[in-house]
């Protein structure tokens, strides 16, 4: 289990947020992710609400069986789910929190503040 403070949490939240929950509610509930004036210049196909929307039975199938779709579909959105707090917590948490440290003392690997030491 990761230990982490509620700043961090909190920040987790913001971030799985912002990079999914976001997404799959703006797709969910029909908006756009760019202004309606504007072409895109490609496709997305598969974005997650998509690969989901695959998973049901197709039209022409002599023996749909929605129950097999929905639990594929359960399975995929929980390990995007699970990968993205994964990552978040075990990657991009820690690496942002050295890059505050180091940020935070830039003006003792270099008094002029210019110069960021990573450790």
């Amino acid at each position: 289990m990761l230990s982490a403070s509620k700043e961090d949490l909190n920040k987790l939240y913001e971030v799985v947020y912002d990079n999914l929950i976001e997404e799959i509610d703006g797709v969910d509930n029909g908006v756009s992710c760019f202004p309606s004036d504007l072409t895109p210049a490609y496709r997305i196909t598969t974005q997650l609400g998509q690969r989901v929307g695959r998973l049901n039975p197709q039209w022409n199938d002599p023996n749909p069986n929605p129950t097999a779709g929905f639990e594929k579909a359960m399975a995929l959105v929980g390990a995007e789910f699970s990968d993205t707090i994964d990552y978040y917590g075990r990657c991009w948490l820690p690496a942002r929190t050295i890059v505050a440290t180091a940020l935070a003392k830039r003006s003792e690997a270099d008094p002029s503040g210019s110069i960021m030491l990573l450790e």
